[in-house]
C-alpha cells in the first residue's frame, strides 16, 4: 500500500489543509517583506552567500541584505530568498505526518538544514550566473533557481514520508 493509503482519513484531511495552507502562504506573502524582524535574517543568508561567492572567486561586497559586483551587478536577498518559506513548507508539512517526537525533531533540524544548504548554493549559483551573463540571470532566478528549491523540498518531503512509514513498520512489527 502507498505512504499516502496508511493514513486515517483525519490525517489524510490535516495533511491536505497544511498543504492548502503552505501553498496560500507561499503564493499570497507579499513580494516584499513588511516585517522588520526579518531583516537580521536576509542580512544573514546575504552574508553567507557573500562569504560562498568569494570562496569561489567572485569578488562581491554587501551593504546589508544587497550584494553587489564591480560589473554593476546587483541583487537584494529578502525573506522570500531565504529558505524561510521552504523550511516552513516542510515544517508544517513533517508536523501534519504521524511519527514520534522523536523522529519529527530529528526531521525538522535534518530538513532546515538540508533546505538551507541547497538555498545558500542556489543563491551563490543565480549571483554568479547574473555576474556573469546578466542576460540569464532572470532565466536562471525564476526558473532554474526555482526548480531546484522545489525539487529539494519534494526530496525532503519524500524522504520524511519513507523515515515515518519505516518508523511505523518497526513499531508494529
Amino acid at each position: 500500500m502507498g505512504l499516502a493509503g496508511e493514513l486515517s482519513r483525519a490525517a489524510r484531511v490535516r495533511l491536505t489543509l497544511v498543504a492548502v495552507a503552505c501553498a496560500a502562504v507561499v503564493a499570497f506573502a507579499p513580494h516584499r517583506t513588511f516585517l522588520p524582524a526579518l531583516l537580521p535574517l536576509d542580512v544573514g543568508t546575504a552574508q553567507v552567500t557573500t562569504a560562498v561567492l568569494r570562496w569561489c572567486g567572485l569578488d562581491v561586497w554587501r551593504e546589508g541584505p544587497v550584494l553587489r559586483h564591480a560589473s554593476g551587478f546587483s541583487c537584494e536577498i529578502y525573506y522570500r530568498c531565504t529558505g524561510l518559506l521552504q523550511a516552513g513548507f516542510a515544517v508544517a508539512m513533517i508536523a501534519a505526518w504521524p511519527a514520534t517526537a522523536r523522529l519529527r525533531w530529528k526531521s525538522v533540524v535534518l530538513a532546515v538544514t538540508v533546505l538551507w544548504t541547497v538555498n545558500i548554493v542556489r543563491l551563490a549559483g543565480v549571483i554568479a550566473v547574473g555576474i556573469q551573463r546578466p542576460s540569464a540571470f532572470g532565466l536562471a532566478h525564476d526558473v532554474v533557481g526555482e526548480a531546484a528549491t522545489v525539487l529539494a523540498v519534494l526530496a525532503v518531503w519524500v524522504a520524511w514520508m519513507r523515515a515515518a512509514a519505516g518508523e511505523a513498520r518497526r513499531s508494529v512489527a
